[in-house]
């Protein structure tokens, strides 16, 4: 099914509020546009939901890389959509806190502060609502007719393989790496460490 053929399609994860739910975030966006035939857009809504998703997660969730038991024990929730509607893609995120976020200027040494500066630049709207259930949906919109990138297929390129030779000893079948020479102009450059 393609999203230029559907007048809907649409998927959703609710994630733990901890840093790993961005990683998960871009994957379902990624796969997500790759069955829709959207491909020229990952770039930019997996881009468009990691910024999203790192906000919710700092707004509710656990930061800390050794969380501590009671922190364990409060785990909020965040979740994230994307659906297209019409010839609009939508790229939603929920999470616990009624704060709505408000862009800020970084300054040139800051690494962080710049994300809803680049959901801004690389949407063609973003908004937040504050649904009756509670929480903020943080949501960008980009048009599925504008072309933001190379339209390529997003295949993680496959590392070179060594091909084992087989070699036959009296203990049966030795696998060999065929390269020997690198090895030893490795343990050469070490030993001269």
């Amino acid at each position: 099914m393609s999203a230029y053929q559907a007048s809907f399609a649409g998927a959703w994860l609710k994630l733990a509020a901890t840093p790993t739910a961005v990683g998960i975030g871009r994957t379902l966006v990624e796969h997500s546009l790759g069955l829709w035939g959207l491909d020229h857009l990952a770039d930019s809504a997996t881009l468009i939901v990691s910024e999203l998703l790192t906000n919710a997660v700092k707004a509710t969730g656990i930061t800390n890389p050794n969380p501590t038991f009671v922190e364990r024990e409060t785990l909020a929730l965040v979740a994230v959509q994307v659906r297209v509607q019409g010839r609009t893609l939508f790229v939603e995120v929920w999470d616990g806190s009624t704060t709505e976020p408000k862009p800020r200027t970084a300054g040139d040494d800051a690494e962080g502060g710049r994300g809803l500066f680049l959901v801004e630049a690389m949407s063609d709207r973003w908004d937040v609502f504050l649904p009756d259930s509670g929480g903020k949906i943080v949501y960008a919109e980009l048009n599925v007719d504008k072309r933001r990138g190379p339209a390529l297929v997003r295949r993680r390129a496959s590392l070179p393989r060594r091909v084992r030779s087989v070699v036959m000893t009296g203990n049966g079948p030795q696998h060999v790496m065929a390269d020997r020479a690198l090895l030893g102009r490795v343990m050469e450059g070490q030993a001269k460490l």
